[in-house]
């Protein structure tokens, strides 16, 4: 029985302490104040720019470049290929 009610009671202020960091949580969301993101890096170079190339486009071909220098399997390469077409 005594076990039981140790359980009720760590159980009651589990309860208490998730709806009271809720609560917190909701408050902090209404008080802030929201400010326009400021980029701290270029999204792109000059020279993507130029060769309308996006972050997916240089993530791909980085991660084909890899695989290839480390004998990485040719079907996967030509599918990440097939990819940017």
């Amino acid at each position: 029985m005594n076990k039981m009610h140790n359980y009720s009671i760590q159980k009651q202020r589990a309860i208490e302490q998730m709806l009271d960091m809720n609560k917190r949580a909701t408050q902090n969301a209404k008080n802030q104040t929201t400010y326009p993101t400021q980029a701290t890096h270029r999204e792109s170079s000059d020279l993507f720019m130029h060769l309308s190339l996006d972050q997916d486009i240089i993530i791909i071909l980085a991660l084909m470049l890899i695989l290839y220098n480390n004998g990485g399997d040719m079907m996967l390469i030509f599918s990440l290929a097939y990819i940017l077409m």
